[in-house]
């Protein structure tokens, strides 16, 4: 093969090799609706969050009735395994699902009203992980003989997309590495991650669980009408911060054009603070 065929064969496999790193392969997570509506039970009666027919699938809750209130009382499977649920804060339409992820849901049962305590505020939000594997918010429009409520049915789908040639890809997170604890002091954190071809700057969040209230149990960007702890944009892969305390933080960065097109954010990773 002469010297010209050999140049043009290597111009065009390292073109194709070109291309295909800019078609880079992205996961990202959907929420599927499964169901929703609305209903109203009496102590005793049971309901299916998942289609809202017990004929498809089995119950989520039982509302009953005890000598100190009317409960929400989550199904068992069997001791230890049911459908978990939770109060959660915010707004009915506005919930996150993400945030789901993170909540530590119980097979507790949920105090709602008719006894001393107050019952529980018209609007409040609860999750629930169903018993078919996909997660439901509900809110509580009234509690009184009856339970008033309205609910939405999401499933968790991974999906798999390509990003389009010339797309900004997510940045490498480097250090610190997900779930480190540190046990330094003083609490200086390096925040760094690998540089993106074709960003003009970065975008970087920050977030702490307990720096926030009034629900020092989440992290700041939880709270009610909530914004993640630090948030900057930066032209260079790194920055310097002094941890408050021995809070849980996440962080997490998306890489920026000149024309202000951001990429895909990276995945939250977490650390903290032993002391």
């Amino acid at each position: 093969m002469s010297f010209r065929r050999l140049a043009l064969a290597a111009a065009v496999v390292a073109l194709a090799a070109a291309r295909s790193g800019l078609a880079h392969a992205e996961t990202v997570t959907e929420w599927k609706s499964i169901a929703s509506g609305s209903g109203e039970l009496s102590p005793g009666q049971d309901f299916d969050l998942d289609f809202g027919n017990l004929s498809q699938s089995k119950a989520e809750f039982r509302l009953e009735r005890t000598g100190d209130g009317i409960y929400w009382i989550p199904f068992l499977a069997r001791p230890g395994m049911g459908c978990n649920a939770a109060v959660a804060s915010g707004g009915f339409e506005t919930f996150d699902l993400a945030k789901a992820l993170s909540m530590n849901l119980s097979l507790d049962r949920i105090y709602l009203c008719g006894g001393e305590a107050p019952p529980v505020a018209p609007g409040t939000v609860l999750v629930v992980a169903t018993c078919d594997g996909n997660t439901a918010k509900v809110v509580i429009d009234e509690c009184g003989s009856t339970l008033k409520f309205r609910y939405a049915t999401y499933r968790k789908e991974t999906v798999t997309k390509v990003a389009q040639p010339g797309a900004l890809t997510a940045p490498a997170l480097k250090c610190p590495p997900d779930g480190v604890v540190f046990e330094h002091d003083p609490r200086v954190v390096l925040l760094a991650w690998g540089s993106v071809p074709g960003a003009a700057s970065y975008d970087l969040e920050v977030d702490c669980k307990g720096c926030c209230g009034p629900r020092r149990e989440f992290f700041c960007s939880e709270q009610e009408n909530g914004k993640v702890f630090i948030s900057k944009k930066l032209t260079t892969p790194s920055f310097d911060t002094i941890w408050l305390g021995a809070y849980p933080g996440r962080w997490r960065s998306r890489a920026v054009k000149g024309d202000g097109t951001a990429g895909p954010w990276t995945n939250w990773f977490d650390f903290t603070f032993a002391k």
